[in-house]
């Protein structure tokens, strides 16, 4: 009899974002950003439409267009997220970058049930090519895969990863971590199409979120 679990996602970030509270509703910051005063918002905390040529990187502007972001907010035009959205752009919020792809397939009983590393990639590049989101290069942001098959029996455990671009607004510090992760584990029976249907099933579930959270950038 298989065993087969889903594990709930587990994040590297800190606890999600709060929405909006009193202090953050009256910090907009400065007019630090090269593209204040243009009359369109490029702080990627906000909602709605921030202008068709708003800055999309996240976390670059933030706290620094001040004056077009109150603006517009006043006009009615974009809004501070809601606790839902803000959880969800902080893990996979992008500006719909393309990904790039690194696989990693480990254990003996891999090679036996030919699960190979190359399967692994095709069919996830396969998929990330259909929704127009794949990069060959593997540069930040990227989808990490890992399969790890035990040696002393037919358990395994799978597991996707997204490392993002971050920009701590506390610090200023920036760098690539992973801030979205889904994982399944259980026996295989020496099936390895029973571990790829698994694998298949959580990126799918990933690249609608992915899609629905960058819908306005797509």
């Amino acid at each position: 009899m298989r065993l087969y679990l889903l594990a709930p996602a587990v994040l590297v970030l800190a606890a999600p974002l709060a929405g909006q509270t009193a202090s953050e509703a009256s910090d907009f910051g400065d007019d630090s950003s090269v593209y204040a005063n243009d009359s369109e918002c490029d702080d990627t905390r906000f909602v709605g439409n921030r202008g068709a040529g708003a800055w999309t990187a996240n976390g670059d502007h933030v706290r620094r267009d001040a004056t077009d972001c109150r603006n517009l907010l006043n006009a009615g035009r974009i809004r501070w997220p809601t606790v839902s959205e803000s959880y969800d752009r902080r893990r996979l919020l992008t500006g719909c970058q393309p990904l790039g792809i690194s696989v990693d397939v480990q254990g003996d009983k891999a090679d036996e049930i030919d699960l190979t590393e190359e399967r692994v990639r095709t069919m996830v590049e396969s998929r990330l090519r259909a929704a127009r989101l794949y990069d060959s290069q593997e540069v930040v942001p990227y989808l990490a895969v890992t399969i790890l098959t035990l040696d002393d029996g037919p358990a395994f455990v799978s597991w996707i990863q997204l490392s993002k671009w971050n920009r701590d607004d506390m610090t200023g510090l920036e760098g690539g971590s992973f801030t979205w992760e889904n994982l399944r584990y259980g026996t295989h029976g020496g099936d390895a199409g029973f571990i790829m249907q698994g694998l298949s099933e959580i990126l799918d579930g990933f690249v609608l979120d992915y899609l629905r959270v960058n819908e306005g950038y797509c």
